[in-house]
């Protein structure tokens, strides 16, 4: 079938075959793509490929989650290509099954709705597109899969046969596998075409129908597993949970004027420059001039006399469905919903794929539809040598990493401090997730990953492992501070400033092992002597809160909308928070006290550790003006009900530390207690950190 095909079209498969290379070379002539969210997958990938081996330092602090989800396609199958090559190159190997497959998706689809292959060029442009630059690469990896099952759909509409009823679920199954609303936005536009199509055959409805089943069954077991997971399988600080359900149930919508003024934004925002606005508008200028010859040429022989051809077998409007389907789900989603960011501008990639339908028949001669391609062809030779250019230039801006990397010790925990996230040539951030090429080189773990997803084919096994400075911490790195995170990271990798001055650490704390250009990388060697068990904060669903008045204890609780409300008023409950103390942002557990009464927050069953180290203040909204105001609020520590300490905050803006040794016990758990009491209650915001710690053995 394919030598037919190219012995039908030799013109158009040299056309292919030379644009298929030059849409790889961006990628294959650089070591770091600056791709935002790509150093995250290929971390996601080392793991799997690396997990077990004792040399890179993987088991201690992630785990394999094995259940049904999405995004496994991309994940597994490069990590399988790593057993033949290096994670990078096998991520690169399966990023180029995108570039070159979506047009030759797109022949199948046009072919399907027996149009000429000619237009699939203009798909070569849009694979260099503004999901692709924030590396959404999951989601851009599932665009041949949308292609190839519109065209099979399609297909089974005509003709139904065994091999496209089992090409369709197949099909189904790996979209699903690969992104799950790429699956959904398929079955958007699939439904009404079969509807359409199939509506005065039931039978084959049905079967069209079936194919879906398999994948609709592992989309309600993820689903299902998703929205119904525990408390303990979601890291919270990364949200207040007090806010997650309203998070996760607002929906935000872009006014219409806005989503069209964004069009070109969202197909290839991408570049420092304005090349990539030209390459758009030259791209739309010549959709549009494919579109009127097109339609120019129907009417045409729709007048004139012409040869006998074979009537078409597929009605003039099908395709332009399609299009108006894909067009419309733009307009109609939400740029926001369920916590999903960004649905609508993500669209507008495949709608620009799929307006290839609207293009009408052209010309049968060779030559002709040749000619009136080439300016096709050189736009697309134009935006890979464009892409090419800029990935080259962006290299002059890592230079120095790799020689940090190799000098740093393997499989310990990193922290990236990317004070400089923006480059030169790329109008993204697209150093923020560039601390994970130290899991990709090294080993270990970073302080901000996708290991932070539940969603993900593998997580922390211990969300105390890698405390993150609060809801889109990763966007401010001057949040973190040493004090607070300074004992869970053992390396920090830096892009900008001199870190100890910015971090607050104390001098000599911490010890520069390299620094070449804007890169540098420092030595935290008091954070390995003791390892991080558990975060109270992080379980706090779990304790049990009481207020006790005179010996009489009232419950708070249960925990409902991520806090224990206890009987006093509304201000006085206990959760996770994030608020600003001594002008430090802190995810921390809020523990408003009562006057002349005591909230005691009870954890049974923890971990037995050697100590419990944390940060405890008043936020700074319980300062008017910033003066000092009311009465201190005091912090009892109880292990196995024997008092440890006693902590006193300050009546001024600020937080003090903590670190209390744990006596020694026989059993492998002990029950701890925090006991928060005032003799004055009003604008007592209290808050406080706490993390149970294991000294190392020597």
């Amino acid at each position: 079938m394919v030598g037919r095909f190219i012995k039908e079209n030799p013109l158009f498969s040299i056309a292919l075959a030379i644009l298929s290379v030059y849409a790889l070379l961006p990628v294959w002539s650089v070591h770091y793509l600056p791709l935002l969210d790509w150093p995250q997958h290929l971390a996601m990938v080392t793991f799997l490929r690396h997990g077990g081996d004792p040399q890179w330092g993987f088991d201690q602090w992630v785990m394999v989650d094995h259940k049904v989800a999405t995004y496994l396609s991309f994940y597994y199958l490069s990590a399988w290509f790593a057993y033949l090559m290096s994670v990078t190159a096998a991520c690169k190997l399966v990023l180029s099954l995108y570039l070159i497959g979506t047009p030759l998706a797109a022949v199948y689809l046009l072919r399907s709705f027996e149009r000429g292959p000619w237009p699939a060029l203009l798909t070569f442009v849009v694979v260099f597109n503004w999901p692709l630059y924030m590396g959404f690469v999951t989601f851009v990896l599932s665009f041949p899969l949308i292609l190839l099952g519109v065209g099979l759909i399609q297909r089974m509409s005509n003709f139904m046969t065994r091999p496209r009823f089992y090409s369709l679920m197949v099909v189904c199954v790996l979209l699903f596998l690969t992104h799950a609303l790429s699956y959904l936005i398929l079955g958007a536009i699939a439904l009404p075409l079969v509807l359409v199509s199939m509506a005065r055959r039931p039978r084959k409805l049905l079967l069209a129908c079936a194919a879906w089943v398999p994948s609709l069954v592992l989309f309600g077991v993820w689903a299902f597993a998703l929205f119904t997971a525990k408390p303990t399988n979601h890291l919270m600080n990364y949200l207040n949970p007090a806010e997650a359900p309203k998070s996760a149930m607002r929906v935000t919508y872009r006014p219409t004027k806005v989503k069209i003024a964004a069009i070109q934004e969202n197909f290839n925002e991408g570049f420092s420059g304005n090349e990539d606005k030209g390459i758009y508008e030259t791209w739309r200028h010549w959709l549009l001039v494919l579109i009127a010859v097109g339609v120019a040429l129907v009417i045409v022989r729709h007048f004139l006399p012409r040869p006998p051809r074979p009537p078409s077998t597929i009605p003039w409007f099908r395709p332009l469905l399609v299009v108006a389907l894909i067009g419309g789900l733009y307009f109609a989603l939400p740029l926001e919903m369920l916590g999903v960011w960004p649905l609508s501008p993500r669209v507008v990639s495949i709608a620009a794929l799929l307006a290839i339908l609207a293009i009408g028949p052209l010309f049968r001669s060779r030559v002709l539809n040749a000619l009136l391609f080439v300016p096709v062809f050189a736009l697309a030779l134009q935006t890979a040598k464009l892409n090419r250019t800029k990935f080259e230039a962006f290299q002059k801006e890592t230079v120095g990493l790799a020689e940090i990397l190799e000098k740093l010790p393997r499989g310990r925990r990193a922290y990236g401090l990317i004070y400089y996230m923006g480059s030169r040539e790329m109008t993204l951030p697209v150093f923020m997730h560039f601390a994970n090429y130290y899991v990709v080189e090294r080993g270990g773990m970073v302080g901000f990953s996708q290991f932070h997803y539940n969603i993900m084919p593998a997580h922390y096994r211990n969300i105390a492992l890698a405390p993150y400075p609060g809801q889109s911490g990763e966007w401010r790195p001057r949040r973190w501070k040493y004090p607070i995170y300074g004992p869970f990271y053992d390396i920090l990798i830096v892009r900008g400033y001199g870190v100890p001055g910015i971090t607050g650490a104390p001098r000599g704390a911490l010890q520069l092992v390299a620094r070449r250009g804007l890169w540098a990388a420092y030595l935290n060697p008091s954070a390995g002597k003791r390892r991080p068990l558990y975060s109270f904060r992080e379980q706090i669903h779990q304790a049990k809160v009481t207020l006790a008045d005179h010996g009489t204890l009232k419950s708070c609780g249960p925990f409902e909308k991520g806090r224990f409300l206890c009987p006093h008023q509304g201000w006085s409950w206990v959760g996770p928070y994030e608020t600003r103390v001594g002008g430090v942002h802190v995810p921390c557990i809020w523990a408003h006290p009562v006057t002349g009464k005591v909230v005691r927050i009870r954890f049974v069953g923890v971990p037995r550790g050697t100590s419990i180290a944390g940060i405890y203040g008043i936020a700074d909204s319980g300062f008017p003006g910033r003066r000092p105001f009311g009465a201190p609020v005091e912090l009892d520590l109880f292990a196995d009900g024997k008092k440890l300490s006693t902590l006193t905050s300050r009546t001024r803006p600020g937080y003090d530390s903590f670190d209390v040794r744990l006596p020694a016990g026989t059993s492998k758990t002990m029950d701890v207690e925090f006991r928060i009491h005032t003799k004055r209650d009003a604008r007592r915001h209290f808050c406080f950190t706490a993390t149970l710690f294991q000294n190392r053995a020597r």
